[in-house]
């Protein structure tokens, strides 16, 4: 298992945010809390340590490599035991249970490696997981139940047309099955829950043969026009 030290807060926060350990194993990712907060704009996320422009840097730093350096030991010596692994099952244990990972987190997360996401996309799927947080908070992925799903759908509509809400739900439930095929949950909450089902109105204009008589029969149109009528 690996281990780095982040935060998840955005840069120009100015509250302060607390400190987390990323633990990454097998493909999933679990965050254990240090219970250290600073203001994101003290974090230097190229070597995962508070800058010396934080009034306590020497010492908070001490403080989160000690944190980072005693959970690594006890990894290590959990796996001295013949045919142990230290997985996320053995992290909980020494960790009492403080592992978490958010499902915003586990979001950003699977974000990281879709390298084939355009920026657009990017753009949009950052906005989709604010969306989600200011309705859901940090919620752990497998406290999700048909329950947030509803609550998800009513907030929703509250806010967005139709179409919107179909394509949150769509990039909502795209995310929970990667959970199921990680086996951070079993089943989709969403299989529990009816949801109004979107139909788009279609775009498409069809006109009777007397319209299309009538259009034929205009004369003197621009040519841009009239090249588009004749087709």
């Amino acid at each position: 298992m690996q281990f780095k030290l982040v935060i998840k807060s955005k840069p120009s926060a100015i509250a302060k945010t607390e400190i987390l350990i990323e633990c990454y194993w097998s493909r999933r990712y679990r965050n254990i809390g240090t219970g250290v907060f600073v203001q994101p704009e003290f974090w230097d996320q190229s070597k995962s340590l508070v800058t010396t422009k934080h009034p306590q840097y020497a010492t908070v730093n001490n403080i989160l490599k000690t944190k980072l350096h005693d959970l690594e030991k006890a990894a290590y010596k959990y796996e001295e035991t013949p045919g142990h692994v230290f997985d996320f099952n053995a992290l909980k244990n020494i960790s009492g249970g403080k592992d978490k990972q958010t499902f915003c987190d586990f979001i950003a997360n699977c974000m990281k490696k879709e390298t084939d996401l355009e920026l657009n996309s990017v753009t949009k799927y950052k906005g989709n997981i604010e969306t989600i947080k200011g309705i859901l908070g940090n919620i752990a992925v497998d406290k999700i139940t048909e329950k947030e799903i509803e609550k998800l759908d009513a907030e929703f509509h509250k806010k967005f047309a139709d179409s919107t809400v179909a394509r949150l739900h769509i990039f909502t439930q795209k995310y929970l099955k990667e959970a199921i095929k990680q086996r951070i949950i079993r089943n989709n909450p969403y299989d529990l829950v009816k949801l109004q089902k979107f139909r788009a109105e279609p775009k498409n204009t069809f006109h009777t043969i007397a319209e299309l008589e009538a259009l034929e029969a205009i004369p003197d149109l621009p040519f841009l026009i009239a090249s588009i009528r004749d087709r």
